[in-house]
């Protein structure tokens, strides 16, 4: 997928939304295919609104016992919110600890998107 393709699929899913709610599942189904890779929208607080993984992401590791929903772990949320930027070839132990191990042998980007949000 060329640069520009990939420019209009999120072009696409944004204006499929515009004006209306937007499932937060489809939203990082529709970004793991442009991106090609793995996909989670999470909330300021770290709770994961939507996700698109790959089939071999250990997902337990983001559900803490006794809960219903997934989330990142607060010291992790907290790190991931100091990044105002895109940040590419992420140091997962540094950012991600302590579900490091859940992104073992992955590159991992982040990219923060601020909106509006309700968790």
């Amino acid at each position: 997928m060329t640069l520009l393709e990939k420019t209009r699929s999120l072009n696409a899913l944004l204006q499929k939304a515009a004006g209306k709610s937007l499932s937060f599942r489809e939203m990082a189904e529709g970004l793991r295919g442009t991106l090609t890779g793995g996909v989670f929208v999470v909330s300021r607080r770290g709770k994961i609104l939507g996700a698109a993984l790959p089939s071999h992401f250990q997902d337990w590791m983001l559900k803490p016992e006794g809960q219903e929903e997934y989330r990142f772990p607060n010291e992790t949320n907290a790190r991931l919110l100091r990044i105002e930027a895109t940040a590419v070839d992420v140091d997962v132990q540094a950012q991600l600890a302590p579900v490091d191990v859940a992104f073992a042998g992955t590159h991992v980007t982040i990219v923060p998107i601020i909106g509006g949000e309700t968790d």
